[in-house]
């Protein structure tokens, strides 16, 4: 028997299944196919006992702030790459999901685009997400944003994001 892992969680990864009395091993049967005419020692056989289908996993939410520019580049500009980016931060966020299925807070990076649009100095600033790993995965990302080049200096952007479990 195999899980799709991105379609489905388990009950380890999503404790609401246990308040849900219809999921149950005979909806497990059902959804499953090749265990619908099993009984159930059959399938705790099979090693599908304890299992919770709970429907598609749901998409994490990441929801960006509002961003806050110092310098000769366009909000809306900075705002249009840093959505561009949206499923690497999601990527990031998932990882950490699936250790801790209640993970939420936000993060806030501080960064510089420099004279050639690049990012330097990318560093965190007081995230409330309890996630070393994630808050390091976004600050890789955002160290690889390109950006248009400003028409003088360095622009300073301080971006903040949210996130929620699906």
């Amino acid at each position: 028997m195999h899980l799709d892992q991105n379609r489905y969680r388990t009950l380890a990864q999503n404790p609401r299944c246990l308040n849900n009395p219809n999921q149950n091993l005979g909806t497990l049967a059902q959804t499953m196919g090749s265990l619908a005419s099993a009984s159930p020692a059959s399938v705790k056989a099979m090693g599908a006992e304890g299992v919770c289908l709970c429907g598609k996993a749901e998409t994490p939410h990441v929801l960006p702030g509002a961003v806050r520019v110092t310098g000769k580049l366009p909000p809306e500009v900075i705002q249009r790459v840093i959505r561009q980016a949206t499923p690497q931060f999601r990527s990031c966020y998932k990882r950490a999901l699936g250790d801790h299925s209640e993970l939420e807070g936000s993060v806030t990076v501080v960064f510089t685009i420099n004279a050639r649009g690049g990012v330097v100095n990318a560093h965190d600033d007081h995230s409330t997400l309890a996630s070393a790993a994630t808050v390091a995965c976004m600050l890789q990302v955002v160290s690889a944003l390109k950006f248009a080049q400003p028409p003088s200096g360095e622009v300073e952007v301080v971006e903040s994001w949210q996130f929620k479990p699906g």
